[in-house]
């Protein structure tokens, strides 16, 4: 049950049914020869990410307008028809390109084959997402309008690079990674670094290379001295095998090949030709620069181009090498700068990742060839995902940097409540409308509904305008906007809260959106049975009221409670419920009829 807050102040009314007009309202299925809908789609392939609305006629004829990211931002129209056999085609109006492919059962998801011109992708899976609107349609938003994606925010871009880290299976300390991250920024900045792609991939090498800002001095191998490894790795004489050296030796290339080429190579690329060179110009930094020779170039692309000066000097690299670690601003402008214009290995940002393509796997050649390139090029999609989702979807400013619970302090909930005599001013209603802060959820805000439970101040959408998540500020919203924000999932099911709950549908049964449904009470009786799935933070709990029910976001799972985070219960954003285990089976106390997650 949802408990009242202990507050004076006018009894919340009803909660309102939803509007019969709201954007993106599904139509029951028909036959398989008579259905008719509206749905968009999404996904990704060879650095491209593709967005496709459809509109299917009642006859089979289809209309369709689609996204090709980075491409125009108005799309281009499709018409085309749709068989018995779920295939179909749609071509360009407006231009050469075709679709040919096959709807899944219920077209909850798309296989198909894009040409364009003379280019062809094959094999192209597009899932079910959020109708896009075209730029030139958007509805009137409340607030500021939306920051551009090619000037994040600091704590926009330190989320993203604590997603990429979980990616990488990176550590990450987000107190300790704001300060590298305002560096890099800045440095990318001055670098010509603006596109949100080549951002992604900088990130990605620096979290790669530094294990999520945690080592800027190049491991060695157990059983070594640092200098007689390094010496070994990257001097002008190296006389021993290494143990990365073993697969080469089980290939069948002989410990004299290997150390043949390793001499050559830190010769003639590392520039290390003095004894004990290998040690002294070892990998240090965000990007774990090695090796006399880089050194010397990032001295001259990095270091005095700057215009930095430590103690009245211009540092100096050859002199001083351990700065390439210890000051942070030199290593972050030796990342940047080194990236962008290719000094590292010959090979440059802008040649892999531009307006015309995104290869992220390719442009691991900028620093070591291939290695590790996919897996990098993972962390670097996630990155940009991140940006892209937190710029264009946070609602009315930037998320609250934070990764769990925060609630606001009691005199501030005093303040929210102090509702004046004579009503709020103009100036006070605009802020409701924007939003008042109650508390937020992994950066995600909840707002102050006022004190009529049955009040609404708009139809809330992402900055962009292209994803609709409710009335402003029921508890619906919240909790479509949340699953929007915080993982990519769209909740598109159109109803009051008490619709989330459906009870014909078993234990551990699918519902909704890709949902499974995991059911505390027994439909018949009414009596709490408990879910073979216990709770999990990021589940959605729907919990029955004598209205329209309510839902909110599960944000801790403890042994005996579970906390929840919601929005339009005055300002009672966190509240505690009972958790117990009886026999195989999780009981959630209150009035839980269920909870929801995302398969």
């Amino acid at each position: 049950m949802i408990a009242s807050p202990q507050t004076t102040g006018p009894k919340p009314k009803s909660k309102p049914n939803q509007p019969i007009n709201e954007p993106y309202k599904p139509t029951a299925p028909r036959k398989a020869n008579q259905q008719k809908w509206r749905k968009g789609f999404r996904g990704r392939k060879n650095g491209l990410e593709f967005f496709l609305n459809i509109e299917r006629k009642s006859d089979g004829s289809l209309h369709a307008r689609y996204w090709v990211h980075p491409g125009s931002s108005t799309g281009w129209q499709l018409t085309g028809n749709v068989h018995q056999d779920n295939t179909f085609i749609l071509r360009g109006i407006e231009n050469s390109a075709s679709f040919e492919g096959r709807f899944t059962t219920n077209a909850v998801s798309i296989t198909a084959n894009f040409a364009k011109g003379g280019k062809k992708i094959g094999g192209l899976q597009l899932a079910q997402a959020p109708l896009r609107l075209p730029s030139n349609v958007k509805p009137v938003l409340d607030g500021p309008k939306p920051e551009s994606t090619s000037n994040p925010s600091v704590d926009a871009v330190v989320l993203a690079a604590q997603a990429l880290a979980k990616k990488l299976g990176k550590p990450f300390n987000r107190t300790q990674a704001n300060h590298h991250v305002s560096l890099i920024i800045s440095a990318c900045s001055t670098a010509g670094i603006t596109d949100i792609n080549q951002m992604a991939y900088v990130f990605a090498t620096a979290v790669w290379e530094s294990s999520g800002f945690t080592a800027y001095y190049e491991k060695y191998m157990p059983g070594w001295t640092a200098k007689e490894y390094f010496e070994q790795a990257y001097g002008p004489n190296p006389t021993r095998i290494l143990p990365k050296d073993a697969r080469r030796l089980t290939l069948g290339v002989s410990a004299t090949k290997i150390l043949e080429t390793r001499k050559r190579r830190n010769l003639e690329e590392l520039g290390n030709t003095e004894p004990g060179d290998g040690h002294r110009f070892r990998g240090r930094g965000y990007v774990h620069l090695t090796g006399r020779a880089n050194y010397a170039r990032a001295q001259q692309y990095a270091v005095i181009p700057s215009g930095i000066k430590r103690n009245g000097k211009v540092p100096n690299l050859l002199e001083n090498p351990d700065l390439a670690a210890s000051d942070s601003e030199i290593a972050a402008i030796i990342l940047a700068k080194g990236m962008a214009t290719g000094s590292f290995t010959g090979t440059s940002l802008k040649e892999h990742i531009n307006s015309q393509k995104t290869d992220f796997i390719g442009a691991r050649k900028i620093i070591n060839d291939r290695d590790e390139a996919a897996r990098i090029a993972t962390g670097a999609d996630t990155f940009a995902s991140a940006i892209r989702r937190v710029t264009s979807d946070d609602q009315d400013g930037d998320p609250t940097p934070n990764t769990a619970l925060m609630e606001i302090t009691a005199n501030q909930e005093q303040f929210i409540l102090k509702i004046p005599v004579a009503g709020y001013s103009s100036d006070e209603l605009k802020e409701m409308r924007s939003g008042v802060a109650i508390g937020s959820l992994n950066g995600i805000n909840a707002y102050f509904n006022g004190p009529d439970e049955a009040q609404t101040w708009g139809d809330s959408y992402s900055k962009d305008g292209t994803i609709y998540y409710g009335f402003k500020w029921q508890c619906v919203e919240f909790v479509r906007r949340y699953t929007s924000m915080s993982g990519g999932k769209y909740i598109s099911h159109r109803g009051n809260a008490s619709t989330f709950y459906k009870s014909s549908i078993p234990d551990g049964g699918h519902t909704f959106d890709a949902f499974t449904q995991y059911r505390n009470t027994d439909p018949k009786t009414g009596a709490k049975i408990g879910s073979i799935g216990k709770p999990k933070p990021g589940d959605i709990i729907v919990l029955s009221t004598n209205t329209y029910g309510h839902v909110a976001v599960i944000a801790e799972v403890g042994d005996e409670h579970i906390s929840i985070a919601q929005q339009n219960v005055l300002t009672n954003f966190k509240e505690e419920i009972s958790l117990k285990k009886n026999g195989n089976r999780w009981v959630v106390g209150g009035k839980a009829q269920c909870w929801l997650r995302h398969q």
